[in-house]
């Protein structure tokens, strides 16, 4: 049976019949294909930016970075796969945001000094943040982001997380490092005074 529209088959249900032309089931089947395509598109929206790029960063050990320099935030390419990781994922994408928008990209120090030793604030300080702001857990990261942790963890204890987050923001870590100064002398002072009483 052949109509003008094009092909058709004829189904027989029940006491009446219908008809489906091939055109009909293309157009079903583009639609379905349509749909899926914009619900894939719509999940990726929204977890990441369009502007966000795509590489294979995991050959270069990581998940994703942000580059200061050119304000890019990198995605590994196994972010695009359909079936992800979406809460992983989704840390990801807020720990970069914290890089992007919550840190200083220049410091006017490298380092802080504390409980003897010495701090990078990159990477230490701006990962301890970036982890601890965005929520990530120790199963997420790799055993060097987890000793980052630690130590930004440590410090906090010690100066205050609002102090690190402040310095990190703006970028002045030299007042850090005087704030953690000024409190190991005062310790210090304290400790010298029930060591020798007057």
């Amino acid at each position: 049976m052949r109509s003008r529209a094009g092909s058709s088959i004829a189904c027989k249900r029940g006491q009446g019949s219908s008809v489906v032309t091939l055109d009909n089931m293309v157009d079903t089947l583009l639609g379905t294909a349509l749909q899926e395509a914009q619900s894939y598109r719509q999940a990726k929206l929204r977890l990441l930016d369009p502007h966000y790029q795509i590489a294979d960063t995991k050959k270069e050990g990581a998940a994703a970075w942000y580059e200061p320099g050119s304000g890019e935030a990198v995605f590994d390419d196994s972010t695009m796969e359909h079936d992800i990781d979406r809460e992983y994922w989704s840390g990801v994408r807020r720990h970069e945001e914290v890089h992007k928008d919550e840190q200083a990209h220049r410091f006017n120090r490298s380092d802080v000094e504390f409980d003897g030793e010495v701090i990078a604030v990159h990477p230490v300080l701006i990962e301890w943040h970036a982890i601890r702001a965005s929520g990530q857990s120790s199963g997420d990261l790799s055993s060097e982001y987890i000793e980052h942790a630690r130590r930004g963890d440590a410090l906090a204890a010690y100066i205050g997380k609002d102090a690190v987050v402040a310095a990190l923001k703006s970028g002045d870590i030299a007042a850090l490092q005087e704030k953690i100064y000024a409190k190991e002398r005062n310790e210090g002072i304290s400790e010298q005074c029930s060591k020798n009483p007057t």
